[in-house]
């Protein structure tokens, strides 16, 4: 017992001794960069076009299984929300099966199901794969589409519509779009109480038999699963799926605006400004500056300690927090965008702030040390997401989707680490350019429209249009606050209060008119008096106003 005693004391003195040694004055060096193996999935393609991608994964006993159609955008017009109600019909049980007993199948098995319009997902125990793909072939391909389910999703539909027509963010959700994109595009456009009401059983039906189509989606199959087996399965319950592709919309040109403005939507309740810059972006995931795009927007407003969420969060308090995003597109152009939340007197000082920092990042180089950090976030989420094995495919079919090199992701934290000071500050200058920025702002308009006026960017005021909650173009709102209750009646019954009431109405004797309006033939003047008559005194007990 002595003895070892004696040896955990030489133990602890000499783990003690080596942990004095550390140098904690100094950041200890990274190692190397991890090489990571991606894997390849096991890849097939149906007659019908549908290609399926499997990744075996036995950890543990359960797959899952993704369809995504890969479909063209869809413009709804005056039928906006029929995608909408036909998603949420679908999975409702289908035309052989009533949906309580489907979804009491579903339930026994433990599994989950969703299909919709874009494809579906499901997920189980690996022992019961060949349940779950009958249930997922069932509800995607005899769907149960009725008029009872179609109403009752519609008034869902235009109960969220209803409750959010006072929301300042909901309004801001729906109107940021419609700006930049035009409500004649299918990223712009929103549903509304008429459109949804224009909907019919038959449209719900003709849209299914237009997009739910499989020549240009893919099948994601993951987990417990062999390759033999997962293709018996796909064979089996999407074999016969006739073959088609959705149509291609023919999408309208889209632009950024002349000159930096302000889009302003007066939401009277607001509490708060839902603020937000927009421009377009012409970038792609297979654009050469994509990477060092990734690392700008990082620097500028992708985390926490960015340039926008350190000024208008934590020096100036506007806001809890602000980011910032530059989009990809594929079938139309992205976006860059940044947005807070906004207390309401510091809206216009926000906007100025956040115009310094665009200015910062295209005119300073990053410190080293904000762009090392840059780096090993991407690092840090590039190996972490890389162990969901389901990862695998999602990133192979982002690779065909893109047209991207095959090595992508193989090479994808080598290119993050060789982005310089000198790319960031070239690629803010591409993508960043504050002169043809859309300053969307949603709030109360007797808090902030006038301070708006007011303000200056680089010296000059910022050009302001007006918009209503459905992205039309109107009038100046007033900032003149009516207090709550105040009306037409209340300031007449005020007046005749303040002058005596009633009584002293009854004492007056006449009354004189003056206007003037323009005619077709010139301005006409007159000057109107009333005398004391026989009904004279009964406006105002007859509600005379």
């Amino acid at each position: 017992m002595k003895k070892q005693f004696i040896f955990l004391m030489v133990l602890l003195l000499t783990g003690a001794g080596a942990i004095a040694q550390i140098d904690r004055s100094q950041m200890p060096t990274s190692g190397p960069t991890p090489e990571i193996n991606l894997g390849k999935p096991y890849t097939f393609e149906l007659k019908n076009g549908l290609k399926v991608l499997v990744v075996t994964d036995k950890k543990l006993p359960t797959f899952s299984m993704s369809l995504d159609l890969n479909n063209p955008p869809v413009f709804e017009g005056d039928k906006a929300g029929v995608q909408s109600l036909t998603g949420a019909l679908m999975g409702k049980g289908s035309t052989e099966t009533a949906k309580e007993k489907f979804n009491e199948q579903v339930d026994f098995l433990g599994a989950r199901i969703s299909v919709g319009t874009g494809g579906g997902f499901a997920a189980s125990l690996s022992k019961y794969k060949n349940d779950v793909f009958g249930l997922f072939a069932e509800a995607a391909f005899k769907p149960n589409f009725t008029q009872e389910e179609l109403d009752f999703e519609k008034s869902q539909l235009l109960e969220g519509l209803k409750s959010g027509e006072n929301s300042a963010a909901a309004i801001a959700g729906k109107v940021r779009s419609a700006l930049v994109y035009g409500k004649d595009h299918p990223a712009g456009e929103f549903a509304t109480e008429e459109t949804v009401n224009n909907v019919t059983l038959d449209d719900v039906k003709n849209f299914y038999a237009t997009y739910f189509k499989p020549s240009n989606g893919y099948l994601i199959i993951t987990g417990d699963i062999e390759k033999k087996e997962a293709k018996k399965l796909v064979k089996k319950y999407f074999g016969k799926w006739e073959k088609g592709m959705a149509p291609e919309p023919t999408l309208p040109t889209l632009s950024d605006v002349d000159q930096t403005q302000i889009n302003l939507v007066d939401v009277p309740n607001a509490v708060q400004t839902e603020l937000a810059i927009y421009s377009l972006s012409d970038l792609k995931m297979s654009d050469p500056d994509y990477y060092a795009a990734l690392v700008t927007n990082y620097v500028f407003g992708g985390s926490f300690g960015s340039y926008l969420n350190m000024n208008l969060r934590e020096k100036n308090g506007y806001t809890y927090g602000a980011r910032s995003n530059i989009g990809t597109g594929r079938n139309y152009k992205g976006t860059f965008t940044a947005s807070a939340k906004i207390r309401n007197e510091v809206t216009d000082s926000a906007i100025v702030e956040t115009f310094k920092e665009l200015n910062r990042i295209r005119t300073e180089f990053v410190e080293d040390e904000m762009l090392a950090t840059a780096k090993a976030k991407f690092l840090g989420n590039f190996i972490m997401s890389s162990e969901d094995k389901s990862v695998v495919a999602d990133r192979s079919i982002r690779i065909q989707k893109n047209e991207l090199d095959n090595d992508f992701y193989k090479n994808f934290i080598a290119n993050i680490n060789k982005v310089t000071k000198e790319d960031v500050k070239r690629v803010a200058n591409r993508f960043l350019s504050p002169d043809n920025i859309r300053i969307v702002v949603v709030g109360k308009a007797g808090d902030i429209l006038e301070p708006l006026e007011k303000m200056t960017l680089n010296g000059q005021p910022v050009p302001i249009k007006f918009y209503d909650k459905n992205a039309n173009e109107t009038e100046r709102p007033s900032t003149i606050e009516i207090p709550a209750g105040l009306t037409a009646q209340t300031v007449l019954d005020n007046y005749i209060k303040a002058i005596g009431g009633k009584d002293a109405v009854m004492k007056i004797n006449d009354i004189s008119q003056f206007s003037a309006f323009t005619s077709p033939m010139g301005e006409v003047i007159m000057d109107t008096k009333s005398q004391k008559g026989d009904n004279w005194g009964n406006g105002y007990e007859n509600g005379w106003t």
